[in-house]
């Protein structure tokens, strides 16, 4: 049953969805989102305010991130923090912010918005469990910082385990649980609410995107959720078994890696397939193909099973390995009918911010794939190559397997153990989760920009979108290929001061001022959408739809900008996944009667 803001009147002649649903207290909505949005069970106030406050913790999380790097270019003391393990303590609430304060709930609050417009439904399954799990969120993401900064943290410090970090423990526990019932409304949604026609073979990608992620996120977190009820209970009870008291951090860094990790940034192959079809105005070719690729590549970011604080040979498993070398292959498959899409149209595509910023998205998440199959190379190649070298010293021995094989081979096998074996606990691991974090963040400002006009009533310009792009993945190569060099040098990913080698100090710095390059393109995105909400004009240029200035495909364009409640003024009957490109779907606002 879907939630209405007003009681029906039974008795009344049956009237349009948006006459039934908009009370006049919403017509004062984009003035009023703090005040109203309290009580709203509207799905675009709540995800605006999804956005607004992930955006809020954004900042915060990006300056811990530099205050981390800035600590770390003289490896031989602790000079900002007071010691080793405030160091310890703010890296790791760097990598949790990130995660479940900034990117994660910024993809959940432009699906909030967006997603019931793409599939035509007037609201959320849910609204009232959405707003519940945004303000559950608001007050538990501030709790958690709260409780890191009074000497909590999952750090580990001598003696009995402080009520501040036990309560961080709690804090992280409410965050995770606020992020997933905001996803099963999502995907509940998505399996409830669709249009007429509408079947899951047949829905926008990037609602697909946000229902592969959903799923994966309510598969795989529930663990971290188990992970932390364990260290709390341990850490309250009398006769510890070390969950508790020790290791606090290696217990839930499975979520930080990979292949985990990928799981934030699996809209990034569903904002490239909303992007890239406008921009070549043209239907997706190979459709199903490239759902395909989202649902693998889904199932291949599920990291429940590498933990290896259980498990320290989880990340030398043939599910671990092989899992992380094809990572890369639904990517490339996406890519594929991308291809095959602009190779049809014959034409070059429209440049746009929000196509801009989804290639973006989708280099920092090829480089980041990248990195995640060097990190298993050891294990993939070493038993191979000391196989292939056996069967040579098997013959050399004729028959008797006397012989030694190639020294060349033996040597390459040495170099490769020697190269690769450490660095999955080095830095390596940092510049891989920060590259896919950043997509993640890409694919999120692309949708800002691309649905701009339905999230904030205004487009946002087109300049400081590219400009913004451009400093975050720049900001973000520049600062995770320094650390991959580290990792490579033997810097360790969650150490304050060591012995370092030659030139690492030189790469921390290098990567610093990538650090400062991605706040600088962060700060362009906080800055364009006050400039375009409060600063920007309708457009009174007749060429341009204000309903759909982008030439969209899908249903959310056929609403006002932004939509009322109720979104559509009825329901609406799809056959294909760009009903407006379909020459037999009703489009009100269209001459004619037809898109």
């Amino acid at each position: 049953m879907t939630l209405t803001e007003i009681e029906p009147d039974a008795s009344a002649a049956p009237v349009a969805v948006r006459e039934a649903m908009a009370p006049a207290v919403y017509e004062r909505l984009p003035n009023n989102i703090l005040a109203d949005g309290v009580s709203s069970g509207d799905h675009k106030v709540i995800g605006r305010l999804w956005i607004l406050g992930s955006l809020l913790f954004g900042l915060f999380a990006l300056v811990a991130d530099v205050l981390v790097r800035i600590e770390r270019v003289d490896t031989d003391s602790v000079a900002i923090f007071s010691n080793a393990t405030v160091f310890e303590q703010w890296f790791s609430l760097q990598r949790v912010s990130l995660v479940f304060l900034f990117v994660m709930p910024l993809l959940i609050g432009i699906a909030m918005v967006v997603v019931p417009l793409q599939i035509g439904a007037p609201s959320l399954a849910f609204p009232r469990a959405a707003a519940a799990a945004l303000w559950s969120w608001a007050v538990a993401g501030v709790i958690l910082v709260v409780s890191w900064a009074v000497d909590g943290g999952l750090v580990e410090r001598p003696g009995a385990v402080s009520q501040s970090t036990q309560l961080s423990m709690l804090a992280l526990a409410a965050v995770v649980l606020a992020l997933l019932m905001a996803s099963l409304v999502i995907v509940t949604t998505i399996f409830t609410e669709r249009s007429k026609g509408m079947s899951l073979y047949n829905v926008p990608l990037f609602t697909w995107s946000m229902l592969v992620a959903g799923g994966i996120w309510l598969l795989s977190l529930p663990v971290l959720i188990s992970n932390l009820m364990i260290m709390w209970i341990d850490a309250r009870g009398e006769a510890s078994q070390r969950f508790g008291d020790a290791d606090l951090y290696e217990q839930i860094s499975w979520v930080f890696d990979q292949p985990q990790v990928f799981a934030f940034a699996i809209p990034v192959l569903g904002m490239l397939g909303e992007t890239v079809p406008v921009a070549l105005r043209r239907r997706l070719k190979s459709y199903d193909m490239a759902m395909v690729a989202i649902g693998v590549f889904g199932a291949l970011s599920f990291g429940a099973y590498a933990q290896t604080f259980f498990n320290p040979t989880a990340n030398t498993t043939w599910l671990y390995v092989v899992g992380s070398i094809t990572l890369i292959l639904p990517i490339l498959a996406f890519l594929g009918s991308c291809a095959v899409t602009a190779k049809a149209a014959g034409r070059a595509p429209e440049l746009s911010a929000h196509l801009a910023l989804s290639v973006m998205a989708l280099v920092a998440l090829l480089l980041a794939g990248a990195l995640a199959a060097v990190r298993v190379l050891d294990s993939l190649l070493a038993p191979v190559i000391g196989f292939l070298n056996s069967i040579v010293g098997f013959f050399q021995g004729s028959g008797s397997g006397s012989g030694d094989g190639w020294e060349f081979l033996s040597d390459f096998e040495g170099w490769i153990d020697d190269t690769f074996d450490e660095i999955a606990a080095t830095s390596v691991a940092n510049a891989m989760l920060q590259l896919a974090l950043i997509a993640g963040l890409l694919a999120g400002v692309a949708g800002l920009f691309y649905w701009s006009s339905k999230i904030f009533g205004r487009r946002l310009p087109l300049g400081m979108g590219m400009l913004a792009g451009l400093s975050l993945l720049g900001g973000a190569v520049l600062s995770a290929l320094p650390d991959a060099v580290s990792g490579f040098l033997e810097q360790e990913d969650f150490v304050a001061a060591y012995s370092a080698r030659d030139g690492v100090e030189v790469m921390n710095l290098i990567s610093l001022i990538g650090a400062l390059g991605v706040f600088a393109g962060f700060a362009l995105v906080l800055l364009a959408v006050p400039v375009a909400v409060f600063f920007g004009s309708d457009d009174d240029d007749e060429d341009i739809d204000n309903r759909n200035p982008v030439g969209g495909h899908t249903l959310e364009w056929l609403t006002e900008s932004p939509p009322p409640v109720g979104n559509f003024d009825g329901p609406y009957v799809v056959t294909s996944e760009a009903p407006l490109l379909d020459d037999d779907f009703e489009n009100p606002y269209a001459e004619g009667a037809s898109a």
